[in-house]
């Protein structure tokens, strides 16, 4: 029989904002006019958990959203991604919903932040930001791969 999620997440449970298809278009051009290397478009998201404590029950939260952000500045985070960090609070609710119903988390806090480019630091980072709102219209959950 066919199961269109998982029964469990064995390794645990991940679960993104994910841009629309325009708005990571257009933060991709905007890295491109400004020199800044980047993943690609389709790549870009939001992680609202990445909890190496199983939440197969995440799915219930997979859905399509409207959801805005603004970019407040650029961070380096953990050992090699590039970001945005983003004010969001619609993000935070979620986030800790999912963390109400057990999601764990490796950080001292939770950051809204968009993944720019996920193999490399920038520095310096740029001293620009993009001045339009990011839309993100869809909440994904899968389990987390070894």
């Amino acid at each position: 029989m066919y199961e269109p999620f998982p029964a469990h997440h064995p390794y645990g449970t991940y679960a993104s904002l994910k841009l629309t298809t325009q708005t990571a278009q257009q933060l991709a051009d905007w890295c491109d006019q400004q020199g800044i290397p980047h993943d690609p478009a389709e790549e870009f998201h939001c992680t609202l958990c990445y909890s190496r404590t199983p939440l197969p029950q995440a799915v219930a939260i997979q859905k399509s959203v409207s959801i805005k952000a603004k970019i407040s500045e650029w961070k380096n985070l953990g050992d090699h991604a590039c970001t945005v960090l983003i004010n969001c609070p619609d993000a935070h609710k979620i986030f800790k919903l999912l963390e109400k119903h057990g999601a764990s988390h490796d950080w001292p806090e939770y950051t809204p932040h968009v993944t720019v480019n996920s193999t490399q630091h920038l520095n310096p980072l740029p001293t620009v930001t993009p001045d339009f709102e990011l839309e993100f219209d869809h909440i994904e959950v899968k389990p987390l791969e070894v």
